[in-house]
């Protein structure tokens, strides 16, 4: 869910008697799968809440809604559109049902496509980039005569530009808290001066539950008002506006909202205060080796909802994810590279006691088996048992079963840089032969301990 939407107090207005349909103006931005809440008051009967897709024709109930407010999952629209009204019935007040003002929704699949005076998160928006960055302005004033601050002192570090209001109104009030209870005192900077900081105000609001708000730039509140005010969302008043934007130390830039014009005037004169906010599309979710880089383990990204398959390949402690338990949530690793081109498994003509272990869990017990019964040098056991990657080294020949998870889940899937020839597993096939698979077509066979093959290592996770 990106946002909820509060309909009290924004769409439906006091029924107390019988009514005629009328619309709101602007549209609310949602998202499919958003969670909304429906809301109508002084009602005086049975509530139904009922929706269309269309033009306002064809109204269809909307099951079980029969409450104020009714929290309702947007679904998918043909039209793109979604529209609500409440259906109220009392025969002691009017012998027909009547209808609240229409609630619209445009529904929308990415954040590129909100628009300009659509309501979205938190207010109105007034400035958009195409690309899905915005802002809104919250729907109503929160001041009508608050002063912009200290006058006699430059703050400097602001800016008119759109996308400075937020830097500015840090700047401003961290500015103020800076001074020896300016709030309290305000006659340090100016007998004029009555402790209202604009910028503190839009600083400390919370609205439609957000708490992000700031003082809107001069550029930024000239988007205001060409956008929003000139077309008669917003409710704004005839009057002057603050900006964030600091003109000298006497003067801060404001704007007429009865003809446009922006000027700048003394900090200590009061004016109206209009907070805004910005939004911008979520970032991407991590990629799944993101997601292991940020230390969150296999199994957890797989209890998710994401199948086994997007582990495989993965860079993960040391190697190549090839295998996840998913009720224990241990695993294995491939060495990203072979350690050896060339490697007998040794010790040809004697049984290795214990060896001959073949299911997945069964390599590391094979290669401590293989190490204790045959004292050969530079056999592929004794090279993975002595492997060091720096980090790791608790590295074992895989079991026969292992190897083949290896070339299932890695050789298949294009990872781990494998040669198309054969590799050593550590299950034993008898006092001359060892297991073997060959990884350019799969096959696993039992082969002479004499012959040399390919070794790469695994661990245990």
């Amino acid at each position: 869910m990106r946002y909820k939407i509060f309909a009290s107090g924004l769409w439906i207005a006091v029924m107390l008697f019988c009514t005629s349909v009328k619309s709101q103006n602007y549209y609310y931005a949602v998202f499919e799968g958003d969670t909304i809440n429906l809301s109508v008051s002084g009602a005086n009967g049975t509530v139904q809440w009922q929706q269309t897709d269309d033009t306002l024709s064809a109204w269809t109930n909307l099951p079980g809604a029969t409450t104020t407010p009714y929290i309702h999952l947007t679904g998918s629209s043909a039209t793109g559109y979604k529209y609500y009204r409440a259906e109220v019935s009392n025969l002691s007040v009017c012998i027909s049902p009547w209808y609240s003002p229409v609630i619209k929704h445009r529904v929308v699949t990415d954040y590129s496509q909100i628009q300009l005076r659509d309501f979205f998160g938190g207010g109105f928006v007034f400035w958009v980039d195409g690309a899905g960055n915005g802002m809104v302005a919250a729907p109503n004033d929160q001041s009508a005569a608050a002063q912009w601050g200290c006058y006699g002192t430059e703050i400097t570090s602001t800016d008119t530009v759109i996308g400075s209001g937020q830097t500015n109104t840090s700047a401003i009030v961290s500015f103020h808290d800076g001074l020896t209870d300016y709030y309290g005192n305000p006659a340090q900077c100016d007998a004029a001066n009555n402790g209202t900081v604009a910028a503190k105000i839009a600083d400390t609001l919370t609205l439609n539950g957000y708490t992000d708000w700031f003082l809107p730039s001069k550029d930024e509140l000239n988007a205001m008002y060409s956008n929003l005010h000139l077309n008669g969302v917003g409710g704004f008043a005839n009057n002057v506006y603050w900006s964030s934007s600091e003109s000298n130390a006497i003067n801060a830039w404001l704007q007429y909202f009865d003809n446009s014009y922006q000027d700048y005037d003394g900090k200590y004169n009061p004016g109206y205060v209009r907070c805004v906010r910005s939004f911008s599309p979520p970032p991407p979710p991590l990629s799944v080796q993101e997601r292991l880089d940020t230390n969150e383990t296999p199994i957890s990204i797989f209890n998710s909802g994401l199948p086994l398959d997007s582990l495989y390949g993965k860079n993960y402690q040391g190697g190549l994810i090839f295998y996840l338990n998913t009720t224990t949530g241990n695993g294995m690793v491939s060495a990203p590279g072979d350690q050896s081109t060339g490697a007998e498994w040794g010790c040809d003509g004697t049984t290795i006691s214990g060896a001959d272990g073949t299911a997945i869990g069964s390599g590391n017990q094979n290669t401590i088996d293989i190490e204790a019964g045959c004292a050969t040098a530079g056999i592929a056991a004794r090279i993975c048992s002595d492997y060091n990657d720096g980090t790791y080294s608790d590295w074992f020949l895989p079991s026969k079963d292992e190897l083949n998870a290896m070339y299932t889940n890695l050789q298949l899937k294009g990872f781990g840089g494998f040669s198309t020839t054969i590799y050593w597993s550590s299950s034993e096939g008898g006092a001359n032969g060892a297991w073997v698979q060959y990884f350019y077509n799969g096959s696993q066979n039992g082969n002479s301990k004499n012959n040399t093959y390919h070794v790469r290592c695994v661990r245990l996770f």
